[in-house]
Order: structure tokens, then sequence, then C-alpha cells
């Protein structure tokens, strides 16, 4: 917009509520406004409380008020576009653009407390159950904050994984888009905090294999009990690991011709988990 203050068009982005054109005030404000001009009804005259201002439609700045909250309104769009149906797919996707560019926004946003990030992370989960077609930008904004803030997430772990020290928990969904959406944000401040994983349950260690082979760009290598990550490459210490464990696999049933039927069964039973 050409040759406008930018006073006025921060006004389109401040949504207030109206009344007449003009902002409505709460009743503390006008009881505050009423004390100081002394304008309180002694009630010892007729009608002395009577409003002193009649409002004339033609004085109102229609720039001034009628601005305020233009633009959010237009982005919220509350009868659904009814009215102009190519109006709202325009809306729809201008409000798609700006959601995506404040999650680009917070992907390099640092932040001082783990409350600030508690916070981020409710607000990125009530977008994502509003717009699931966001999850991938969500995603990618959690997987910046994660590595940008280990020592903040740490503490949030037992929270955010609902593990227990003493009782087993029920594993939660892996189709569920907000589950996904907190892992990747633990994932990714595990890198830097090494003392982490030992918060871990184990289908927390399952989920994080799962996401590591579907959703690689989000979820970054671990070193989990003590292995590589499962992608460090052909010939590397994931391929070294996986021969140990079946070379320690057949050490183990080697001898199981050699003991009774239900220990045998057992024992196979055991490597075979």
């Amino acid at each position: 917009m050409l040759q406008v203050s930018p006073h006025f068009l921060e006004q389109t982005l401040d949504k207030k509520l109206m009344s007449d054109l003009r902002r409505k005030r709460t009743a503390h404000e006008r009881a505050k406004e009423l004390f100081a001009s002394g304008e309180f009804s002694s009630g010892r005259k007729w009608a002395d409380d009577a409003p002193k201002e009649k409002l004339d439609t033609n004085t109102v700045n229609l720039i001034a008020s009628g601005a305020c909250g233009a633009f959010v309104h237009g982005l919220e769009d509350e009868m659904f576009g009814k009215g102009n149906p190519a109006e709202f797919w325009m809306t729809r996707s201008l409000s798609s653009d700006i959601r995506e560019a404040l999650h680009e926004l917070l992907c390099y946003t640092n932040v001082s407390t783990k409350e600030c990030i508690q916070l981020a992370l409710l607000e990125l989960l009530k977008n994502l159950n509003k717009y699931p077609t966001d999850r991938n930008s969500v995603w990618k904004c959690l997987k910046f904050l994660g590595s940008r803030h280990p020592t903040l997430v740490l503490p949030l772990v037992p929270e955010l994984l609902s593990t227990h020290p003493y009782f087993d928990t029920p594993e939660p969904d892996m189709d569920d888009p907000a589950y996904i959406a907190v892992l990747v944000l633990v994932f990714n401040a595990a890198k830097s905090c090494p003392t982490m994983p030992a918060l871990f349950s184990d289908h927390t260690f399952r989920h994080y294999a799962y996401l590591r082979d579907s959703l690689s760009h989000l979820v970054p290598p671990l070193r989990v009990y003590g292995l590589d990550s499962v992608d460090s490459g052909p010939g590397s210490g994931s391929v070294e690991s996986a021969q140990l464990f079946l070379q320690q696999s057949l050490n183990r049933v080697s001898t199981i011709q050699n003991l009774e039927a239900p220990g045998a069964q057992d024992l196979l039973d055991l490597t075979i988990r």
C-alpha cells in the first residue's frame, strides 16, 4: 500500500472489539474515566448522569477506527466466503502462507526458558489440530526448536513423553501427527544432550527407529544403547554391530541340542525376541 503511513498499516493488524465504529471500552475503563472526570451521579439532580456526548456518525474517522483489525478479520473470514468463493480461497491461501512464514521465523528464534518452549509447542500443536495440512511445516519448525534448545527441552521430556519412573505407560499412537511432532522436538534436542535418551521408554526407542527410516530429514542420527544410528552407511559401525549381534545369537543357540526340551525352547524364544 503506497502513500499510507505505518501507523495506519499497523492498525490493520490490530483486532479490537468495536461498537458503533469505535473501540468498545471495558466496564473498568468506563468507571475509571467517570471517576477521573467527576461525572458520577450524585443523586441530587434529575438525569445528572445522562450521557454528555452525542455521537455524530459524520464525524467518525473511518480510517482510524474502521481499519482496526481489517486484515485479521479478512484472514479469519468467519462466513467462509459464501458470498465470494474466489475471495475465500485467495484468503485461505494467503493465510497458509503467513502461517508457514511464522513457522520459518520460529526456526531461527532463541528462547530463554523451558516455559517458552512448552508454550511454543502447545500453540504449534493447536495449529496442527486446526490445519492438518501444516504438519510438514510444523514438524520442521519443531526440529529447529529442539536442536537449538536441548537444555530447555531436557526437563520437559518426562512430561512430553508421559514417562513414569516406576510404572509402564500406554504406548502412544504412531499415526498421530501431534505425537510425531513431540518426538521430532525431543529427538533433535537429544542429539546435543547425551543424557536425554536415559529418559526414554522402550517404545520411544522403537519409535525413533521407525521415524529415522520414514522421516530421516526430520530425525537426526542418535547413539542408542551404545550403537551407532542405522544410517551410518555401508561398511560402517551399524553393519558391524548387526554382524556381531548375529554371531552372538548363533553362539547362544549353538548348544541348544545339549539342553532339555523346556530349557531349549525358552532359550530359543529369548533369542528370537
